[in-house]
């Protein structure tokens, strides 16, 4: 008889001991809720939001460099350049070797990049229009583009000892490109947006732009003529004489400003190779 009542006591007392494990698990439950959405709240909304933001720099537009009568020496144009974000990328082979063919690059450095932990790497910049056509038409996971100034020389080997020039991040190097960065370089801006897992902006969500700011354009005194005589005249002279190097310098006596600054042999600014 003493087991029968143990045994019913212990039946009887189950869905009490059930029923105090739900609540329990649902009190933890609640616990943890409450601190989700309450006490941590701002801070886990804060660390959301910080992963789903994108913040891309916006290049300003370089100052031109023009002659004395306004030709244009050196200035900037809109390039495109490929990008992509790694971690949105479906199949990296694939989007290698069809980027490789597209856009001439060698395929192990491609993959490597593409292989990269990083969201964002630059895949190739500052092509033509017409060169970036064939990548969007192909619509690759993870691959977009982006618009970039560029850097162009029209009067391409005149004055390039004088003008100088640039890297591919618009920093100048040499020649009044260096001398004046400063002042041609201008004030990079931003854009900041929330994007999705394959770096496409989420509409409706959190968009900041700040513009970037061009810079100043500058006019030298050099006089096209006289300098594209000057050159001939340097080239002519290395070629009658052997010479390694040919330098003249055309001032205007009244005024002292530099009419031409020839240093020969001189070099394309566009194609330093």
């Amino acid at each position: 008889m003493g087991a029968a009542r143990r045994a019913d006591r212990i039946l009887r007392a189950r869905p009490l001991m059930v029923a105090l494990v739900l609540v329990l698990a649902w009190v933890g439950l609640g616990v943890r809720l409450f601190q989700v959405q309450v006490v941590r709240a701002a801070e886990l909304s804060e660390a959301s939001l910080s992963e789903r933001l994108t913040r891309r720099d916006l290049a300003p537009d370089r100052g031109t460099i023009f002659d004395r009568d306004g030709g244009t020496l050196a200035v900037s144009i809109l390039g495109k350049t490929v990008a992509a974000n790694p971690q949105a990328i479906v199949d990296v082979d694939i989007t290698a070797n069809l980027l490789s063919a597209a856009l001439d690059l060698d395929l192990d450095q491609l993959r490597e990049r593409l292989s990269s932990d990083a969201s964002f790497v630059f895949v190739k910049r500052q092509l033509e229009p017409s060169e970036v056509e064939a990548v969007i038409e192909m619509g690759l996971p993870g691959i977009f583009t982006l618009d970039e100034p560029k850097r162009v020389y029209p009067a391409e080997s005149l004055a390039a000892h004088v003008v100088g020039f640039v890297d591919i991040d618009s920093n100048g190097l040499e020649g009044l490109e260096y001398e004046y960065d400063d002042a041609l370089r201008g004030e990079p801006g931003f854009v900041m947006f929330e994007s999705d897992v394959r770096g496409r902006r989420i509409p409706q969500g959190l968009y900041e732009t700040e513009p970037a700011i061009p810079g100043s354009d500058l006019r030298t005194t050099i006089d096209p003529s006289i300098q594209f005589i000057a050159e001939n005249a340097c080239a002519d002279a290395l070629t009658a004489t052997g010479a390694q190097r040919c330098t003249i310098v055309v001032m205007d006596p009244e005024t002292g400003q530099v009419l031409a600054l020839v240093a020969a042999p001189s070099f394309n600014p566009a194609d330093r190779s």
